[in-house]
């Protein structure tokens, strides 16, 4: 299974915005955008038989509302260990929530179950490879000091050849997770501060105090609608009066949580975009916030100096644990080297951190996004101690 959460989920918002788009009849470049509140975000504990696991669970609107109301997207870790696993699911058509793992080989890991008039998910956790079936049961909870979210998607599209009925359609949708009201004011602020920054790919420091929801989503709508109608005006349908399904464009973006305790936060930041070819691109940015002292956390405040060849080498086990290779296989034979180094797109946990590589970055478009993890047991030496459990 070579498709990333992220890549799933904004594949899935794609869709969703082609199949509506075939039924829209805008004709203006800056039409209101429409909020949809069906979704939330859920950190839940429990486990899996009798192990003790962590989830955060998104649910959004899905592909088409005929079809796949609602999908889902998150993560979950085993309490013991930490590493964060990407889920990525939707509805069965019995009405069961499915729930796949995502872990970039050929496995086939899922939780399938129901959520209760409570609000807590339950039912059975299944490996197809050792056809093993697990009970679970998940509570949401705060008792681990996690951060409440509200969750926001808005979406909206444009025709790029507004005299035409079936126009080619510029797409634009983002899904965003917000503190909610009872989140203390500085650390809301903060979060709202970096949340915005992260979903607008700002690569040094800006402020968005002063900028409502609104105000942020029409400009970063404006923006493609723009450059899309700009594109569209230099293309013509052709002799027989077929559209070039390359004008089909589309911008995506969402949030993530990834790990969410103790005041220490991670965040994923996923974008994609056609703008004809092929195909579609996307990425994904990571953030760690120290909650407690209000800042984004870097390699540096993690590691102590020169931690670089202990990293580096536990990135390449780490490699070899993924993709399962031999002591005597070369990276090369998965990535586009033999070496790999450490990468400013990392998120921690409490006993861990997660590197993220982004396609075309170590490896091939179809290797998806490569997330890569280290205990920090296993680099230890070079671990900053308050980092230490």
């Amino acid at each position: 299974m070579q498709r990333t959460l992220f890549f799933f989920l904004l594949s899935a918002l794609f869709l969703y915005t082609n199949c509506k788009n075939e039924k829209s009849n805008s004709t203006t470049t800056t039409p209101s955008v429409s909020a949809v509140s069906k979704g939330f975000y859920k950190h839940m504990k429990g486990t899996i038989a009798d192990l003790p696991i962590t989830m955060d669970l998104v649910q959004m609107k899905g592909a088409a509302d005929e079809y796949e109301p609602y999908i889902f997207s998150g993560h979950y870790y085993y309490d013991k260990y930490q590493q964060p696993i990407a889920l990525y699911g939707e509805f069965d058509s019995v009405g069961n929530i499915i729930l796949h793992e995502s872990h970039g080989q050929d496995e086939d890991m899922y939780f399938t179950g129901k959520f209760d008039v409570s609000g807590s998910l339950s039912g059975t956790w299944c490996d197809t490879a050792s056809k093993r079936t697990l009970a679970f049961a998940l509570k949401e909870t705060a008792v681990d000091g996690a951060i409440a979210f509200d969750f926001h998607m808005f979406e909206d599209s444009v025709k790029g050849w507004e005299h035409l009925p079936n126009s080619p359609i510029g797409s634009f949708d983002m899904q965003l997770l917000l503190p909610d009201k009872n989140t203390e004011g500085g650390i809301a602020a903060f979060l709202k501060n970096r949340i915005l920054m992260g979903i607008s790919n700002d690569t040094i420091e800006k402020s968005y105090t002063k900028v409502s929801l609104d105000a942020f989503k029409n400009a970063k709508r404006d923006t493609f609608f723009t450059d899309y109608l700009a594109a569209a005006a230099e293309e013509k349908p052709d002799s027989t009066g077929l559209l070039p399904a390359m004008l089909n464009h589309a911008q995506s973006s969402s949030v993530a949580v990834i790990f969410n305790e103790n005041k220490l936060l991670s965040l994923g930041f996923a974008e994609y975009s056609y703008s004809g070819g092929a195909h579609g691109n996307h990425a994904t940015g990571i953030a760690t916030y120290d909650l407690a002292q209000k800042k984004a956390l870097t390699l540096s405040n993690i590691f102590l100096p020169k931690y670089e060849k202990v990293v580096k080498n536990a990135l390449t086990n780490a490699v070899r644990r993924h993709f399962k290779l031999t002591p005597k296989e070369s990276l090369s034979s998965v990535l586009f080297d033999n070496t790999i180094e450490p990468t400013n797109n990392f998120c921690i946990t409490q006993k861990g951190i997660l590197f993220l590589y982004n396609p075309y970055e170590i490896a091939a478009y179809a290797m998806g996004e490569i997330e890569l993890f280290i205990p920090f047991e296993e680099v230890k030496s070079v671990v900053n101690p308050r980092f230490l459990q």
